[in-house]
């Protein structure tokens, strides 16, 4: 039979799982003649099948799919020996005769592919016979300058290959490596396979069984860290099982290859890693399966943990190997933990994903943090200690430490120079009750020179991001590196999509040191440490009815500042809350929030010399149950603190749905200052301001519509009076809130009236509180008239003048003046009754506008 294909093989295909069949086309006379390979290694013939076609080719077909992500060949292996005899004067049959000749043709198609595979010399040149093995070894194929194949030992008269390969210049020219390394860099690194150490990756995630490779990891990660450093490696797809830390040791890279590696841990305090300086680990998925008592910090069971754990011994004259690990790596990761245990309080915790103790110089970036209802947070990074530092707040331990720090055996080490970039969390929902602090996305507590960018997370129950100084502030920070805690801190684009919790909290305040103040301690710092924190970007929308928590808190602070923020659905938007100093809001959008939108304010510590600058807030007050009618900014119990520029209200609506007033100058808001503020709209019967205090300051403003602020308006009738000769009240009755007007502010009210009946005249009264301000007499007949009524606080809150002003068949009573002494400091009513000369007559009020005109 003629043989038409010079193909010596069929391949590659690319193994899916699924597959079992895979066809080839060259002609083969048994199934002898056939070598199937996967990834190189020769497959058992027991685990699959073979068809011969009729003409050439075939296929060969699996009992069970090749596991995905191998190149499978399937190869032409044809039998050397002759096994056919013709004898003399048999039968020259055409059958045996083709196998013969096949089989022949076979063989020749075979070495052809060999040949076309070997060292081929051009024609007119002799071929190069080889020295024998111990001639040629450690040597390499080269050639001279004549261009003859030789081996050389890189010396003597030949061309010193091996020297310049070595070369760190010519080197790297004459090599090219993906890393950009030169040859000499790429001999000196160690690039190590855990399996070579005894590895097996045979974990089972579901049913946990697996042998323990721990002890082969860390022999991989110590030959190489011995060796000066470079990368182990890990299997793909594989899962390992590890029983204690695998301590990642100085200068050694941990490339996961897409492995898997969970530590099972009974109790204690390990992690699955721990990096020390210049090491690395990336590329896979880090779990920590949790059992028995582990210990309460959270770098116990968490997944990758950097730095000296609280308790480890440290000190001065023998730091611990973990001491400040500088220059790490932390990415690629997808990170897990199940730890969650009981405090001994009653309260349960959990870990987060990684844990930084001091530090410097670092990295940690592209982590991955699925649903859990467990996990403390995605990263926390916290200050670390030399010597023994106690963190209870009474002023025997403070002591303690300071005669230590002042010893020079203890202090504080702050996590310095790191960057946490692009992670993200999906829905934490570890609960926040009572003492608990539920869960975050990214926690920095005793930090300066950190950026934060790009991290998000589905939901959290605590606050999705955080910066606190710690427990202990700079009291005992070396003191050449005090002025450093909480400056240079950045949060840039991080968000949460929907949160129980909040946003951001900013805090620089070490609330152990202050309570030891309180128990009698002398502190050497300042509990309220001065911060340079900035949150610039970022968005979060809370659960909207029921939330009980600002979007973002600001508390306990000195400076800071929080900047292009959208917060919807909390309890307020922002809340500036006790001991705060100096902090900026700028370009926050605060709307649909349940009571206001940014709230300033303290009862005990009042906030001082915050800033709120150019901020949009509308539509806060969503919910209807609140006490006070809702601002947008609230300027409540105060010191000194400024809105700048800003807009209020909804756009392209003639009413706010839900937010009354724009600003709220409260009574206890002591030295506010408003500049240019813009009000866009307001809820039907609220204002632009409500303004409670006389000395604030208000420069300029952005009018809305006519020549003061709307504050009540109504274009319905009321009901006319007749049928009596009483004094009868009738139309609304609005009021006034307490410390709107100021010193001198004016009440301005404008009415349309009707009236019937020529029997005799008519008189509206106008009443502030108690006190009748005008009697409007209209005159007998019918007809239709208008006034405006003025009443003025005379440079004193509690002393009123009123004028009368109009047309239109009004008069005066009496003298035209009219005095009260109301306290207009609380809320005082405007109403007004009816009083006919003739009980058939009648009247009405048809439209009517109330501004209030504040003036300090």
């Amino acid at each position: 039979m003629a043989i038409e294909t010079t193909d010596s093989f069929s391949g590659p295909y690319f193994t899916n799982g699924a597959t079992t069949v895979f066809p080839f086309t060259f002609k083969a006379l048994s199934t002898t003649d056939i070598e199937v390979t996967l990834d190189g290694v020769t497959v058992d013939p027991g685990s699959y099948s073979i068809t011969i076609n009729p003409g050439p080719g075939g296929s060969v077909n699996f009992v069970t799919p090749p596991a995905a992500g191998q190149e499978l060949f399937v190869n032409l292996e044809p039998v050397f020996t002759q096994q056919i005899t013709f004898e003399n004067g048999a039968a020259w049959l055409a059958e045996p005769v083709n196998e013969v000749a096949d089989r022949s043709a076979q063989r020749d198609i075979w070495l052809r592919d060999k040949v076309l595979r070997g060292l081929i010399f051009p024609r007119g040149e002799e071929g190069v016979e080889i020295p024998v093995a111990a001639a040629r070894a450690s040597r390499f194929f080269g050639f001279d300058a004549a261009g003859n194949l030789i081996f050389s030992f890189g010396t003597g008269a030949d061309v010193g290959l091996r020297e310049d390969l070595a070369d760190e210049e010519i080197g790297g020219s004459l090599l090219a490596y993906a890393a950009g390394l030169t040859v000499k860099q790429m001999l000196d690194i160690q690039q190590v396979s855990v399996r070579r150490y005894g590895a097996v990756g045979n974990l089972d995630l579901d049913t946990d069984a697996g042998t323990d490779d721990t002890d082969a990891i860390q022999a991989a990660i110590d030959a190489v860290a011995a060796e000066g450093g470079g990368f182990v490696y890990f299997e793909r797809g594989k899962a390992y099982k590890v029983t204690a830390d695998i301590i990642i040791k100085e200068n050694v890279r941990v490339d996961l290859n897409g492995a898997t590696v969970a530590g099972y841990f009974d109790g204690g305090d390990s992690s699955t890693f721990r990096v020390r300086s210049w090491a690395a680990l990336f590329g896979g998925t880090v779990l920590v399966r949790s059992s028995g008592d582990a210990g309460i910090q959270a770098t116990a069971h968490c997944c990758v943990s950097a730095g000296c754990r609280y308790g480890d011994p440290n000190t001065v004259a023998a730091l611990n190997a973990d001491h400040d690990p500088q220059h790490f790596e932390i990415f690629n990761l997808t990170l897990e933990t199940d730890k969650w245990i009981d405090d001994g309080e009653g309260h349960m915790l959990g870990a987060p994903g990684i844990q930084i103790i001091g530090g410097a110089h670092y990295r940690v970036e592209n982590i991955r943090v699925p649903s859990s209802a467990v996990m403390y947070g995605a990263v926390h990074v916290d200050w670390g200690y030399v010597g023994t530092l106690s963190t209870a707040d009474t002023a025997t331990a403070q002591n303690a430490n300071k005669a230590a720090y002042e010893g020079g055996t203890a202090y504080i080490v702050l996590s310095r120079h790191g960057t946490i970039r692009n992670v993200r969390a999906g829905a934490l929902t570890a609960p926040s009750t009572d003492t608990d602090r539920g869960s975050f996305c990214i926690r920095l507590s005793g930090v300066h020179d950190m950026i934060v960018e790009d991290c998000a997370a589905e939901s959290v129950t605590y606050q999705a991001f955080v910066h606190e100084v710690g427990d202990l502030g700079a009291e005992f920070v070396p003191a050449a590196d005090r002025h450093k805690l909480a400056k240079n801190v950045r949060f840039r684009n991080c968000s949460v999509v929907s949160t129980s919790g909040q946003l951001f909290e900013l805090k620089s305040y070490a609330d152990n040191v202050a309570r030891a103040v309180v128990d009698g301690y002398v502190a050497m710092a300042d509990p309220l440490v001065e911060c340079d924190v900035i949150f610039d970007g970022g968005s979060a929308v809370g659960p909207g009815e029921g939330a009980t928590t600002p979007g973002v808190r600001v508390i306990q602070t000195r400076g800071g500042e929080v900047r292009n923020v959208e917060l919807s659905g909390f309890k307020d938007g922002i809340l500036v809350d006790e001991r705060v100093f100096g902090t900026r809001l700028v370009r926050c959008h605060t709307h649909g929030n349940e009571d206001e939108g940014i709230r300033v304010h303290h009862a005990t510590f009042p906030p001082e010399d915050v800033v709120v600058e150019d901020v949009w807030a509308y539509e806060n007050g969503q919910d209807a149950g609140y006490a006070d009618p809702a601002v947008g900014v609230h300027l409540d119990t105060s010191k000194r603190c400024k809105i700048v520029r800003g807009r209020f209200g909804k756009t392209g609506v003639a009413n706010d749905p839900t937010q009354a007033f724009g600003y709220r100058i409260a009574s206890g808001a002591e030295a506010a200052t408003v500049e240019m503020p813009e009000v866009l709209s307001f809820k039907a019967g609220g204002g632009d301001a409500w303004i409670q205090r006389s000395d604030l300051i208000l420069i300029g403003r952005k009018e809305r519509r006519g020549p003061g602020a709307p504050f009540y308006a109504s274009g319905v009738a009321t009901a006319a009076v007749t049928g009596t000769t009483d004094e009868t009240s009738f139309g609304p009755t609005i009021t006034i809130p307490g410390g709107m007007l100021g010193k001198n502010g004016m009440i301005d009210i404008e009415v349309l009236a009707s009236s019937n009946g020529a029997g005799g005249s008519k008189i509206v009264n106008v009443y502030l509180g108690a006190t009748r301000m005008h009697a409007v007499v209209i005159a007998a007949g019918d007809g239709a008239s208008r006034a405006s009524v003025r009443i003025f606080n005379r440079n004193d809150e509690a002393a009123q003048v009123s004028m009368l002003a109009g047309s239109g068949g009004w008069a005066s009573n009496g003298s035209g003046i009219a005095t009260a002494a109301i306290d207009t400091t609380a809320d005082a009513d405007i109403s007004f009754k009816a009083d006919l000369e003739v009980g058939t007559d009648s009247v009405r009020i048809e439209a009517l506008i109330v501004r209030i005109e504040p003036k300090p």
